[in-house]
């Protein structure tokens, strides 16, 4: 440690302003407004549009190491780092996610992992749709869910609710399908209003760790998460009004 442990080499001339860590990645928003992520990219945590590990060998950081693309002219003003999904919220008030999303906490309305493949990132990542008009001023990330706190000082939360975490009276996940839309700091379907389906069962173990050599952990941890998904969700049906 000390003198001896040596720095993160983040590009010639670079500083770092933020820095966050996940499960087995971290990030950080560098000074000119951009965004470096480093470590296990098995859910495209690191915004990068492969699954390639960063960091673990010579001349993978520094001026190698690429940028998460933001969109055409966009910086960020704000990062942060959750379990295996990234958040950013860019000078123009838009919020964009990318990384893990079987629960829907990148909030784009999918269940689709985001940065683990060329072209979805940039201007093709959607922003998190927050309700008209409205923008997040500070964000923070759990392990499958999200939480903005927005600029007329109300709180939206998206993703996994297997425990209430979401805290909107239910245990339904946001924001893993296209119904999922933002109304007054709730989430309704576009055929009626929110039901309570059944809870799932609880759980308070961990995830896994993600990462090389580890395909049995994760294929059994999204097996496990798509049963609790499964088990949260349920078709909701046309309403008499």
């Amino acid at each position: 440690m000390g003198d001896a442990l040596p720095r993160v080499l983040l590009g010639t001339g670079r500083k770092a302003r933020q820095v966050g860590c996940g499960g087995q990645h971290a990030c950080a928003r560098l000074d000119d407004g951009t965004v470096k992520c480093w470590g296990d990219s098995l859910n495209g945590q690191l915004g990068l549009g492969d699954k390639v590990v960063r960091g673990d060998g010579p001349g993978e950081m520094g001026d190698a190491l690429p940028a998460v693309a933001r969109g055409t002219g966009r910086t960020a003003v704000d990062l942060r780092v959750g379990f295996s999904h990234a958040c950013a919220r860019l000078d123009d008030g838009a919020l964009k996610c990318w990384g893990y999303n079987d629960a829907g906490a990148l909030g784009v309305g999918d269940k689709i992992d985001r940065g683990t493949a060329p072209g979805q990132m940039g201007d093709a990542l959607p922003a998190v749709d927050l309700g008209t008009g409205r923008s997040a001023i500070a964000v923070t990330l759990g392990i499958n869910h999200s939480c903005a706190l927005l600029d007329d000082a109300t709180v939206k939360r998206w993703g996994g609710n297997n425990s209430g975490q979401l805290g909107l009276g239910d245990t339904m996940g946001r924001g893993g399908a296209p119904s999922h839309i933002p109304i007054a700091g709730h989430f309704f379907s576009r055929r009626g209003a929110e039901e309570t389906p059944p809870s799932p069962r609880p759980s308070s173990r961990p995830r896994p760790p993600i990462g090389r050599g580890s395909a049995s952990f994760t294929d059994s941890r999204r097996a496990v998460v798509q049963r609790r998904v499964a088990g949260a969700l349920r078709t909701i049906g046309t309403p008499g009004v």
